[in-house]
């Protein structure tokens, strides 16, 4: 995976890069000769096409999902997992009784 550091500095020069360097960063799969491009290509279709269908859409649906998650994904499920916990759960009910009895003192005091 391309970091996020050299991503943009390859964005903002618009450098151009080998195959070799390509290949180094993760940016291609391999590297074949411009003759053999085609074959390559196809021999991969080929042995794609050789699956259940039903594992690559699958396959193909789970990578897109993650692929278009964010970076504060982690995060928030770490949240969402710290939340139900005791801990997370009791401090959580704890604010809510508290903003409640303000409301609640707040209300009463403007009648």
């Amino acid at each position: 995976m391309l970091g996020k550091h050299r991503a943009l500095e390859l964005y903002l020069t618009s450098n151009r890069l080998t195959a070799d360097e390509c290949l180094g960063l993760g940016l291609v799969n391999r590297v074949v000769p411009d003759d053999h491009c085609v074959d390559e290509a196809l021999r991969i279709a080929r042995e794609i096409a050789a699956l259940p269908p039903v594992t690559v859409a699958l396959t193909k649906r789970l990578i897109s999902r993650a692929a278009a998650l964010d970076d504060d994904y982690d995060l928030d499920r770490a949240y969402a997992s710290y939340l139900r916990t005791a801990e997370g759960s009791g401090g959580m009910l704890e604010q809510a009784k508290r903003d409640h009895q303000r409301g609640r003192t707040t209300d009463e005091g403007s009648d």
